[in-house]
C-alpha cells in the first residue's frame, strides 16, 4: 500500500513525468509570450511550455500577466490567448469543445474547421464559419461576442462583419450592436523593438462619420490597469512610449460600444551578454588554443559579429548560430561584439566588447616528490616495485628516462606518477621532462634509487617469535648482534614487511632498543646499520604481539563481619537549585570498607554485594582500581558478596565464590537524629510592638541534653541579609524596637542547636512613635486623658517566587506579500495558553530569574492546523520605579505561501535578543518588551490584580520579517487570564 501511495503522488504531483503526448495530440502551440503553462489530465503540477509542444484532450492552458500564446489545432480552429487565461480542450472531435474559465481569446474558423464550440461560466456557446475572426470577451456582468472578419452564426443569431453580439449574464438577454470603429495600427500583436523610447502610431476606420472615438491603452486585458485614455476626433493618434511590456488597447463610441481589444509588445533592445571559455589563451611552437565565444540564441534567428584583430583590423561575420570559434594568428588582444541581425530590429545593441588576450605559451614547471636519493633493500631476489612522482600541469606529456649500466629504458605518460620495476642489485638514475601540446617544454628533474642487499645479522627477538605482554605500552627489548666499525643505529618498527609505514624509529649507539606497544598484532623490524655515509639494512624479522594469559579466579575468606563507619558527605551544586531551594542538609554516610585478595596483574577489581545467598537482589556493584572496598550507604545485616578481576586488557575473570558479609553498627559511632525545634512565641505572621517603646519576647522548646542555642533574625526568607545573631542560655529572648533602629516591617526568625533547627517564621513589627493628645478639661466633671494611637498599615509585601498560568484568547490577523499574490488570515484563537515562573536569585546585576512558555493552536483556511510557540528568558534588575533586563527567545512561527496554485503552510523559526521593561501605575502592571534576530517582534501588556491569586488584563503583539523576498507580518490583540501560585506562603 505504501509504494502505490507514493507512486500515485509521483503521478499526480511530478512536473517532469507529463510527457509531450504526441501519441495524442490534438494541437501545438504556435507562438508564446513569457510565461505560458501547462497542465495534463489527472496531474496537479503546472509545468513551462514553448513553441512546438503538443497538447492533448483534457489539457489545461494558463497565459500568466503580461504572457498570451497561440494554438493551432489539428482539427480545429486557430486559438490566441490573452493574458490571465485559462482554456481547457474538453473533446476533440469533428467539433470542437473548449472551456474558457478565465480570460479572453480570439477564435479563427475556416472551412477545414467551420464549428466552434465554447463555454463560459458553464454556458455552452456554439459559432459556425467558414472564414471568420471571433474575439471573446468575459466580463462581470455581460459575455462579448466581436466578428472581426467574415460572418458567423451564434446558434440561430446570424453575425455580421464588424457587429458586437452582448449578452447579460443576469437577465440572458442578447444584444447586436455594430462595432463603431474599425483598428488598423499597430497591427494586433505587434512586437516592436526599441531604445529609450518609439513613436507609435494608432489609427481606425469610423462606420459612422465625424463620431469622435475614446482611445484607451491599459497594462492589462481586463482594462483595470489603464495607462492612457483620450477622445479623439481625428482617426488617428501618434503616442510615444517609453516603457516595455504588452498593452492592450480598444476604441470606444458615445454609446459605450467598444470594439475589438488589440495588443502589442514593446520590447527594449538590450545588448547580448557574450561568454567566452577561456579569456587567456596560449600560442606555441606547435600549436595555438582555440577562441569559443557563445551567447544566449533567445528564439534570435541570425546574428552579427564584428571581431577586431591586435593590428585593428575589423571584420564582421554573419551567423545563424549562438556560438563561433576561431584559431588566434596573432599575439595580443582580440575584441569580439554581437548583436541582433534582423530586418524587424535594425536598432539592436552591440554587446560590450569582450576581450581575448592571446600569449606566447610560457615555460612549464615541475617538482619531484620522489626523494632524489632512495635506498631500497631487496630482501627476496624478486622484483620490487618503485613508483616515481612529480606535481605538474595536466595535458602535458611526461617522457621518463631509467638508467642502470647505460641501459637506457624510456617511458611516456599523462599522469604525474610512473611506477617502476627494479629487481638487481645497484644503482639506478632516473630524469622526467614534460612538453605540453603546443610544444612548450618543462624543467627536467632527476634522481637516484640505490637497490641493496640485506645485512646479516643476528635479531633477538627472531623471526616467528611470540611475545606476551601483561599490559598495553609494556616496554619490549630488541638486540642484535654488533657490528664492528659503526657509529650508529637505526632501530625500525612496522606493521608491515615493506616498511611503508614506520611506527617507530630510534638512533642509538648501542645494539639494543626499548619500545612499547599500545596494541596487539603482528610487527615487523629490522636495524639500519650506518657506516659514515654508508648505510645497510638488516632483514626484517616479524614478531607476534599479544596479551598474557588471562587471571584466575579469585580467592576470598568465606566469611566477614566488619562494623559501619559513619562519614560527612559533602554537598555538590545542582543546577535545579537556581529554581527549587534545598529543604535539608546532608547528613553523615554509613560505610563499610574490608580488603580485597591483592593480584600485582590486576588493572581493577569488581566487588557485587547481594541481599539474598542465590544472588537474585542486587544491592549495589563497585569497582575500584585497589584491592580495597568502600561501600557508601551500607546498612547493618548478613549480606554476600563475590570479586571478579579486570586485567590491563579489559579481561574480566569469574567471580569467586560467594563469601557472607555481617555488618555491624558501631555504638560508640552512633549519632541522634535531629530533631526539629519547635517555635512558641510569636505566632507565624503575628504583629508586635506597634510602638517604639515596646518589646517582644521570643521563646521555643527546650531540646534533652542541649544548653546553647542560636538565634537568628532576617529581613529576607532566605537570610541572606542577617538582621541579627546571637548565642543563648535559655530557651527565650527578648527584643526591643531599638534592635532594629525603630525600622517597621516583616522579619523573620529561627532557632538552631548543632545538628538540630527549626523551620522559619515571620512577624511583623510597627515601631511607631507614641503620641499623647492634652488633656481636655470640662467644668465640673473629672478630667478625661484622651490618647491617640496612630496605628501604620501593613504594606503587603511584593511577591517575587512565583507560578503563573494564563489563558489568552485573541485576534490574529496575518498577512504574506508576494510579487505574484496575497495570502491572508484574519480569525479568533481560543486555544492560546502561557506559563511564567519567577524566582529570586543572589547575583550582583540581576535580582530575579524570569522563563516563561506560550503557545497557541487552530486551523486556517479549513484544512490548515498551525501551532506557534515563543520560549522566553529574562534577567531582572529591580528599581525604585522601573524594572528591566535583558531577554533571550526562541520563536517558532507557521506561515503560509503558494504552491502549485494553492495555499500551503511553512514553519519558521528564530532565536531572538532583546530586552524589556517592568513598571507599576497605581493597581496596573505594564510591561513592554522588544526583540531582534532573523524577525523583530514587540509586546506590551496591563494586567490587573483581580483578587489574592487571579489577574486580567490585555496584550499586544507584533512580529515581522522577510523570507526569499515574502513579506510576512503577525498581529494579535487579545486578552489575558491568569493564576499564580505564590511560594512565599509555603514556609
Amino acid at each position: 500500500m505504501s509504494a502505490l501511495a507514493l507512486m500515485s503522488l509521483y503521478v499526480l504531483y511530478a512536473p517532469k513525468s507529463q510527457g509531450n503526448g504526441d501519441e495524442m495530440k490534438v494541437a501545438s502551440i504556435v507562438e508564446q509570450l513569457k510565461t505560458v503553462k501547462r497542465k495534463r489530465d489527472f496531474y496537479q503540477g503546472w509545468i513551462d511550455v514553448k513553441p512546438g509542444d503538443s497538447l492533448s484532450q483534457n489539457d489545461e492552458i494558463y497565459t500568466h500577466g503580461q504572457s498570451s500564446a497561440k494554438i493551432n489545432f489539428i482539427n480545429g480552429p486557430e486559438i490566441s490567448l490573452f493574458e490571465n487565461s485559462l482554456l481547457r480542450i474538453k473533446t476533440v472531435n469533428k467539433t470542437n469543445t473548449f472551456s474558457l474559465d478565465k480570460g479572453n481569446l480570439i477564435a479563427k474558423l475556416n472551412k477545414d474547421s467551420p464549428n466552434l464550440d465554447i463555454e463560459l461560466g458553464g454556458k455552452k456557446y456554439s459559432f459556425k464559419s467558414d472564414n471568420a475572426n471571433i474575439q471573446i470577451e468575459q466580463g462581470s456582468g455581460e459575455n462579448k461576442f466581436l466578428l472581426l472578419d467574415g460572418k458567423a452564426r451564434l446558434k440561430d443569431q446570424e453575425i455580421l462583419p464588424n457587429q458586437v453580439v452582448i449578452q447579460d449574464l443576469k437577465t440572458g438577454n442578447i444584444k447586436v450592436k455594430t462595432i463603431p470603429f474599425i483598428p488598423e495600427s499597430p497591427v494586433h500583436n505587434l512586437r516592436r523593438y526599441f531604445v529609450k523610447d518609439t513613436a507609435l502610431e494608432f489609427s481606425w476606420k469610423s462606420v459612422v462619420d465625424d463620431t469622435p472615438a475614446t482611445l484607451t491603452i491599459a497594462k492589462d486585458a481586463n482594462f483595470k490597469k489603464i495607462f492612457y485614455s483620450e477622445e479623439i476626433t481625428a482617426n488617428q493618434k501618434t503616442l510615444t512610449l517609453s516603457e516595455a511590456g504588452t498593452y492592450f488597447w480598444r476604441l470606444t463610441g458615445k454609446d459605450q460600444v467598444s470594439g475589438p481589444i488589440k495588443t502589442f509588445t514593446l520590447i527594449e533592445e538590450m545588448p547580448v551578454v557574450v561568454n567566452a571559455r577561456e579569456s587567456i589563451l596560449y600560442k606555441g611552437p606547435k600549436l595555438t588554443d582555440k577562441a569559443f565565444i557563445s551567447w544566449p540564441k533567445n528564439n534570435v534567428a541570425n546574428f552579427l559579429l564584428r571581431l577586431e584583430s591586435p593590428d585593428k583590423k575589423t571584420e564582421e561575420i554573419k551567423l545563424s548560430k549562438s556560438n563561433y570559434e576561431f584559431t588566434p594568428s596573432e599575439v595580443g588582444t582580440y575584441q569580439v561584439s554581437v548583436r541582433v541581425d534582423s530586418p524587424e530590429r535594425p536598432l539592436a545593441l552591440w554587446s560590450s566588447p569582450l576581450s581575448l588576450s592571446v600569449m606566447e605559451a610560457h615555460p612549464v614547471s615541475i617538482t619531484a616528490i620522489t626523494p632524489p636519493l632512495l635506498e631500497k633493500v631487496n630482501y627476496n631476489d624478486q622484483q620490487t616495485s618503485q613508483v616515481l612522482s612529480w606535481t605538474g600541469p595536466s595535458s602535458v606529456r611526461y617522457k621518463v628516462r631509467l638508467i642502470k649500466d647505460d641501459i637506457v629504458q624510456e617511458f611516456e605518460t599523462e599522469q604525474t606518477s610512473l611506477p617502476i620495476n627494479l629487481k638487481d642489485k645497484g644503482e639506478y638514475s632516473w630524469e622526467v621532462q614534460g612538453e605540453t601540446l603546443s610544444g612548450v617544454t618543462s624543467n627536467k628533474i632527476a634522481g637516484k634509487i640505490v637497490i641493496k642487499s640485506p645485512l646479516r645479522l643476528a635479531q633477538m627477538p627472531s623471526e616467528g617469535a611470540v611475545i606476551e605482554l601483561e599490559k598495553p605500552d609494556q616496554l619490549v627489548s630488541f638486540k642484535w648482534d654488533k657490528v664492528e666499525a659503526s657509529a650508529l643505529y637505526q632501530f625500525e618498527l612496522s606493521d608491515d614487511p615493506a616498511f611503508k609505514k614506520i611506527i617507530v624509529a630510534k638512533d642509538v649507539e648501542t645494539n639494543n632498543a626499548s619500545t612499547s606497544l599500545a596494541n596487539t598484532g603482528r610487527y615487523f623490524w629490522r636495524v639500519k646499520v650506518k657506516k659514515g655515509e654508508n648505510v645497510e639494512y638488516s632483514s626484517p624479522v616479524s614478531v607476534e604481539i599479544k596479551p598474557s594469559p588471562p587471571l584466575s579466579r579469585p580467592e576470598i575468606t568465606p566469611s566477614l563481619k566488619i562494623k559501619l563507619k559513619y562519614l560527612e558527605e559533602s554537598s555538590s551544586f545542582n543546577i535545579f537549585d537556581l529554581f527549587i531551594g534545598r529543604a535539608h542538609a546532608e547528613g553523615p554516610v554509613a560505610v563499610a570498607e574490608w580488603d580485597l585478595p591483592a593480584n600485582s596483574r590486576a588493572k581493577s577489581y569488581i566487588v557485587e554485594i547481594y541481599k539474598d545467598s542465590d544472588l537474585k537482589t542486587l544491592i549495589t556493584r563497585i569497582e575500584t582500581e585497589v584491592p580495597h572496598v568502600i561501600w557508601k550507604n551500607a546498612t547493618p545485616g548478613v549480606f554476600y558478596w563475590r570479586v571478579s578481576y579486570v586485567d590491563f586488557w579489559g579481561r574480566k575473570t569469574e567471580f569467586s565464590r560467594v563469601s557472607t558479609l555481617e555488618a555491624e553498627v558501631n555504638p560508640e559511632l552512633l549519632k541522634p537524629e535531629p530533631v526539629e525545634i519547635q517555635l512558641l512565641l510569636p505566632k507565624h505572621r503575628a504583629a508586635i510592638m506597634p510602638e517604639e517603646e515596646d518589646s517582644a519576647l521570643l521563646s521555643w522548646e527546650a531540646i534533652p541534653e542541649t544548653k546553647t542555642y542560636q538565634i537568628s533574625i532576617s529581613s529576607d526568607l532566605e537570610f541572606t541579609h542577617i538582621h541579627l545573631s546571637k548565642k543563648v542560655n535559655s530557651t527565650d529572648f527578648k527584643i526591643s524596637c531599638k534592635m532594629f533602629d525603630g525600622r517597621a516591617g516583616e522579619y523573620y526568625w529561627k532557632v538552631e542547636a548543632q545538628e538540630n533547627a527549626s523551620k522559619r517564621r515571620m512577624f511583623q513589627i510597627g515601631c511607631a512613635p507614641k503620641k499623647v493628645a492634652p488633656p481636655v478639661v470640662v467644668e465640673e466633671k473629672p478630667p478625661v486623658v484622651e490618647v491617640k494611637m496612630e496605628v501604620k498599615p501593613v504594606v503587603e509585601k511584593e511577591i517575587e517566587h512565583y507560578l503563573r498560568l494564563g489563558f489568552k484568547p485573541h485576534k490574529l490577523s496575518y498577512e504574506n506579500k508576494a510579487d505574484q499574490y496575497t495570502a491572508e488570515v484574519d480569525g479568533a484563537v481560543l486555544n492560546s495558553w502561557s506559563v511564567l515562573y519567577q524566582k529570586p536569585i543572589g547575583m550582583k546585576y540581576f535580582q530575579l530569574l524570569s522563563p516563561s512558555f506560550s503557545f497557541s493552536r487552530g486551523k486556517v483556511f479549513k484544512e490548515i492546523t498551525f501551532m506557534d510557540m515563543d520560549l522566553n528568558l529574562k534577567m531582572i534588575r529591580k528599581g525604585d520605579s522601573f524594572s528591566w533586563g535583558p531577554m533571550i527567545a526562541f520563536v517558532k512561527k507557521t506561515i503560509y505561501v503558494e504552491s502549485n496554485l494553492k495555499i500551503a503552510d511553512e514553519g519558521f523559526s528564530s532565536p531572538v535578543a532583546g530586552a524589556f521593561i517592568r513598571t507599576k501605575l497605581g493597581a496596573i502592571d505594564l510591561n513592554a518588551e522588544a526583540g531582534f534576530g532573523k524577525l523583530f517582534s514587540l509586546h506590551a501588556d496591563a494586567m490587573v490584580k483581580i483578587k489574592s491569586h487571579y489577574g486580567a488584563g490585555i496584550f499586544v503583539d507584533n512580529v515581522s520579517f522577510t523570507k526569499e523576498e515574502n513579506k510576512h507580518s503577525f498581529m494579535s490583540f487579545g486578552l489575558m487570564f491568569n493564576y499564580t501560585f505564590d511560594f512565599l506562603d509555603k514556609e
